[in-house]
């Protein structure tokens, strides 16, 4: 959530849409065993739901609008999750990555 977070507010801040991936590989982090992009996918088939819950509190709680609270419909439909399944054949478990779409499409007051 922590990562999340703050991707999410940078992206608002910075105007921009983002889209970051959980279930992927990242060669970069410091002791990772996985190569750059690698699908991995997670466990998240009982915390599907948790998952969106979270994240819809994201804009309640973390992100504020200038001098008030985000409103209600379209400034908090800023965050979009997607769960991607993932097909394996040595895995008995549903995989997903999990994608999350971050776009600023509300307006500001001039």
């Amino acid at each position: 959530m922590e990562k999340a977070k703050k991707f999410i507010c940078g992206c608002l801040n910075a105007d921009r849409k983002g889209i970051i991936y959980f279930g992927v590989g990242d060669s970069q982090e410091q002791g990772s065993k996985f190569q750059h992009g690698e699908i991995i996918g997670l466990n998240v088939e009982k915390m599907k739901d948790d998952i969106i819950t979270a994240f819809q509190d994201v804009p309640d709680h973390h992100i504020k609008s200038e001098d008030r609270p985000l409103q209600k419909g379209g400034e908090q439909n800023c965050i979009n999750i997607y769960f991607i399944p993932v097909k394996s054949t040595e895995n008995s478990i549903d995989l997903y990555v999990i994608e999350i779409e971050v776009a600023r499409n509300f307006l500001r007051s001039e």
